[in-house]
């Protein structure tokens, strides 16, 4: 029976302290104030590429922002779709090599592993619970094809700066033309460019390197030439000139002509003074 007794007493002086201990607790919150329990998932505030947003530069990073912070532990995918909804890129948001997160914990910006194509619409997709808030809520995804998308800028065709004008020689031999002012690109492309003229022509050969035009020529008559300019994206622009030989001057052959001295010091009829 004292066995029983003690420890009765023992389990009674526990709950005692576990109330105490609680009371504490309580104490602690001010009158009037529950617990907050966190049970709203995050939801995203702002996009860029603004949603519908046109002329998009095709290097563009595409940011996004959470209206609270993330736990970066748990993040997924971010996807890229074209018009055609075939998937472009698909970026985990916690590969760091990619994905920049600002120090709030509330900024994301990505940077697609290639440069999107030229005047092309394209669609974003997050994976649903991609995002989740430190209580552990998720954010419901981007599903759709239409929350955010967006319309990169078009290719711009090379324009003609400066026509070549026509080119006058003689005789046979090879001329030289710069084309670094003759097209200019507004996108900053790389241009490729290529002659053509008629074969059979007085041109004998034309090429372009580092820039220039060579051409050769080796009889008299005129000759039109067309330079290609090809941007590799869809635009290509041309120009025309003409070459015009003209036949070297007839050669002057100088004669030499010697006199006889005159008989007796008179010259008589024929001679050559």
């Amino acid at each position: 029976k004292n066995k029983n007794v003690s420890k009765t007493v023992k389990n009674v002086s526990r709950v005692m302290s576990m109330t105490m201990a609680v009371s504490s607790l309580v104490a602690i919150v001010p009158s009037g104030v529950g617990a907050v329990i966190d049970t709203t998932p995050p939801t995203i505030g702002s996009f860029s590429p603004a949603n519908n947003a046109t002329d998009v530069a095709t290097n563009a990073d595409l940011v996004f922002t959470s209206n609270e912070t993330i736990d970066n532990a748990t993040m997924l995918n971010i996807n890229i779709y074209d018009s055609s909804n075939t998937l472009v890129d698909s970026i985990n948001l916690q590969d760091t090599s990619k994905v920049l997160v600002s120090a709030t914990g509330n900024v994301f910006t990505v940077n697609p592993i290639y440069d999107l194509d030229r005047g092309t619409n394209y669609h974003v997709k997050l994976d649903a619970g991609a995002l989740k808030d430190v209580a552990g809520n998720q954010f419901a995804g981007i599903t759709d094809n239409t929350t955010w998308t967006f319309s990169t800028k078009p290719n711009t065709v090379p324009s003609l700066s400066n026509v070549i004008p026509t080119i006058n020689v003689v005789g046979s031999g090879s001329t030289t033309v710069s084309l670094s002012n003759v097209f200019t690109d507004a996108d900053n492309d790389y241009l490729y460019y290529s002659v053509a003229y008629a074969s059979g022509s007085i041109i004998s050969s034309a090429g372009i390197g580092s820039g220039n035009l060579t051409i050769n020529y080796n009889s008299p008559g005129t000759a039109t030439l067309t330079v290609n300019v090809d941007d590799k994206f869809g635009g290509t622009n041309a120009t025309s000139f003409n070459v015009v030989v003209s036949a070297d001057a007839p050669a002057i052959i100088g004669a030499s002509i010697t006199s006889a001295p005159p008989v007796n010091g008179v010259y008589k009829k024929g001679d050559i003074i």
